[in-house]
């Protein structure tokens, strides 16, 4: 009924599909494992870890895991953990709370608790339709509108970022200048899903996998 009423009066929705099959591409425990085992990564952090599906399958000296209900070895939001964490980390994945407002806070947490070779990743930058990225949740598989502050991210100055093409979309952040940085009209937030199902692959400079993992085999940033 919902998807009848949008079809008819909502101006924002798309019934438009894009077509990504996550099942014929490495996981995403499967990449960073490898990110870990090729930068020598000491000390791991994941947001938000639910059931331990990547968390229980993360091969790090030293790993901590936030979540607030289940999962991980910190029980406690994200913006709790942050305000009595003291460690360092090398790599930081993010797949907590899916709103745009969240990962900013978690970005920028995220960003004064790493190394300067740190890398930062997203789950969840890269819905294939309408209804997965609606705030608030409706429907079982929700990646949130976490694709608009990837799109922000993507238009500063001081950040590189590009997003690899594998389970809904992993968007790797740098803590470098930014070597092909987004120019928009008008701001990520006010962006419409029409728009990013049309310009999606330059918003989020995708990149597949294959050649990231190539890149960091050579020890190269791209």
């Amino acid at each position: 009924m919902k998807r009848i009423y949008r079809t008819c009066f909502d101006k924002n929705f798309t019934p438009i599909k894009l077509d990504y099959d996550w099942s014929k591409i490495p996981q995403r425990y499967d990449i960073l494992n490898t990110i870990i085992r090729e930068k020598k990564v000491n000390h791991y952090l994941e947001i938000g870890c639910c059931d331990d599906d990547t968390f229980g399958r993360i091969l790090c000296k030293h790993k901590v895991g936030v979540d607030p209900e289940k999962g991980g070895n910190f029980r406690g939001t994200s913006d709790e953990f942050f305000k009595v964490n003291k460690d360092v980390f090398d790599l930081v994945f993010i797949d907590g709370l899916h709103t745009k407002e969240q990962v900013k806070k978690d970005v920028e947490n995220a960003l004064a608790c790493t190394t300067e070779n740190a890398l930062i990743i997203l789950h969840d930058c890269l819905p294939r339709y309408y209804e997965t990225q609606l705030v608030p949740r409706e429907i079982n598989e929700w990646l949130g509108d976490v694709w608009k502050e990837f799109v922000r991210i993507r238009t500063l100055d001081n950040l590189n970022s590009f997003c690899l093409i594998a389970d809904y979309g992993l968007g790797v952040i740098q803590k470098t200048d930014n070597r092909n940085k987004l120019h928009l009209k008008k701001h990520p937030y006010q962006l419409k899903f029409i728009d990013f199902v049309k310009n999606h692959k330059e918003y989020l400079n995708l990149v597949p996998v294959d050649k990231f993992l190539n890149e960091l085999e050579n020890e190269s940033v791209l």
